[in-house]
């Protein structure tokens, strides 16, 4: 996650910078739009995390494979589906955003491009998946070094005159080529995980496919939630608006990117554990996270309210004062869903996420009417709220008392662990923020970073005195002596 926001924080204003606002708002509109083709996965993917770590948990390869082959053939169907839907987007319905008609073809074609790159990455996940067998490590290898080598050869295609096309083949083709890599690595490590055609099951099909049909429900909710302010602000107002909305909506995914790199993980871990029966054990890991995660996030929303106008300002120039607002409004309910995404995952490992769905369903029908009602009176800020609005009140009130209930837990346990774990970061950082943000006036990089510093340095003190647990502390503790070897 490091490496992935250096390389933003690089890469985007270079970008932007390269293409013009309105390429770049092309490139985001078309990722929000392949966004939306993920409904046909049919929620396979969370069911593939589920039964595959299920039965790998018992070391159950009949079934196991079984899963894995059924799972192939209806990922077979789904990526079909992607590309079919693709062109007819592309082809059907891109002329209705406000795109200059000189670049419509150059949009459709990368959209195509884009959508048989999703059609490959979900056709290769029986094959290739690693996480539902908790080698998140080599995921992590792959990601960066396709994230690496495609921000290089993007900048390089640039600097020779390419453009969104190109930019949309390198990479499918690097898509389709780390695929195969991991594929290779799954087969070495898990030889007993094979396919053949003879282990489809009418059965394993069904049982991922109910599964998966609520998972695909929520998997529409949150499409809804995270793409359609683009959506919208491209069909009632203009590429150069969709790409002001971009920059703050991409600070809010990374930091959402982050919590997931905690919270996707846990969904096969907590499908194991359940599996042993050990309901305690899941609620600690819950709980846990809880208290970390709350102070992590009210920390990370008292930064971005005090550093990150100047940030958006140094980053991305003038041209996007409007962004600053924007950031401003979606960081607040930001910093409160954000760590329940540990609960997601949770429900997604004991198959209790219909409840999931229903709150998601609420919050998306929520999002659709107020950006709808707010998009013409007060443009992109409008927007902003309708996302907001709803995200502050569903999971302030409703989603924590829904989910404990569900697990059978007392809410108000959450309710003192967040206060309390949110009220020490407030009490550490936000005198170190506000003197820093006023002293220093962060109007460069040196004076921003600094004081990025210092209040992180203040939030790393208070972590470590109130809020890491003791077997945790020691356990650092005993890592740093091995690393540097003050062992004895």
């Amino acid at each position: 996650m490091v490496i992935a926001l250096v390389v933003t924080f690089f890469f985007t204003p270079y970008l932007i910078s390269e293409l013009g606002k309105s390429q770049y708002g092309i490139w985001s509109l078309v990722f929000s739009l392949v966004a939306y083709m993920r409904l046909a996965d049919v929620g396979m993917n969370q069911a593939v995390a589920r039964f595959f770590s299920k039965y790998f948990a018992v070391s159950d390869w009949k079934q196991l494979n079984e899963v894995v082959s059924s799972a192939a053939r209806i990922y077979l169907i789904v990526s079909l589906a992607i590309v079919v839907a693709s062109a007819s987007i592309a082809y059907g319905l891109l002329h209705y955003f406000q795109i200059d008609a000189e670049m419509l073809r150059v949009a459709q074609i990368t959209l195509v491009v884009i959508g048989v790159n999703q059609a490959v990455t979900y056709m290769m996940i029986p094959f290739a998946a690693l996480l539902p067998f908790h080698r998140t490590d080599i995921i992590n290898y792959f990601e960066i070094g396709t994230l690496l080598v495609q921000t290089a050869i993007i900048i390089l295609l640039l600097e020779l005159g390419y453009g969104l096309v190109a930019m949309s083949l390198l990479i499918l083709g690097l898509n389709i080529v780390t695929h195969l890599w991991r594929y290779t690595i799954r087969v070495r490590l898990f030889p007993k995980v094979k396919f053949s055609m003879s282990a489809i099951s009418s059965e394993k099909t069904k049982e991922l496919l109910s599964y998966g049909s609520t998972s695909l429900l929520i998997v529409a909710s949150w499409i809804v939630i995270f793409q359609t302010d683009s959506i919208v602000i491209g069909r009632f107002i203009s590429m150069e608006a969709v790409a002001i909305y971009a920059v703050p909506a991409m600070i809010i995914t990374q930091l959402r990117n982050s919590i997931n790199a905690i919270a996707i993980p846990i969904i096969p871990t907590i499908s194991h554990i359940e599996a042993e029966k050990d309901d305690a054990k899941i609620m600690d890991i819950y709980f846990k996270s809880t208290r970390y995660l709350y102070y992590l996030s009210a920390f990370i929303c008292i930064g971005v309210l005090m550093f990150g106008g100047p940030f958006i300002l140094l980053w991305v120039k003038e041209g996007f004062t409007e962004s600053i607002t924007v950031l401003h409004v979606l960081i607040v309910p930001a910093s409160i869903y954000l760590p329940q995404m540990i609960a997601n995952s949770v429900l997604f490992g004991v198959s209790k996420h219909k409840i999931l769905f229903y709150i998601l369903a609420a919050e998306g029908v929520a999002n659709i009417a107020l950006s709808l009602a707010l998009v013409e009176p007060y443009g992109i800020l409008g927007v902003a709220l309708g996302t907001a609005i709803p995200q502050a009140i569903i999971y302030l009130f409703i989603y924590p008392i829904v989910f404990h209930r569900a697990m059978t837990s007392p809410v108000w346990v959450f309710y003192r662990t967040a206060l309390r774990s949110a009220t020490w970061a407030v009490v550490f950082t936000l005198p170190v923020a506000y003197l820093a943000a006023n002293l220093l006036t962060p109007d460069t990089w040196p004076r921003l970073i600094g004081g990025c510093l210092l209040v992180s340095l203040a939030m790393l003190a208070g972590f470590s005195v109130v809020i890491l647990q003791a077997d945790d502390r020691a356990r650092i503790i005993e890592s740093l002596k091995s690393r540097f070897g003050l062992r004895r």
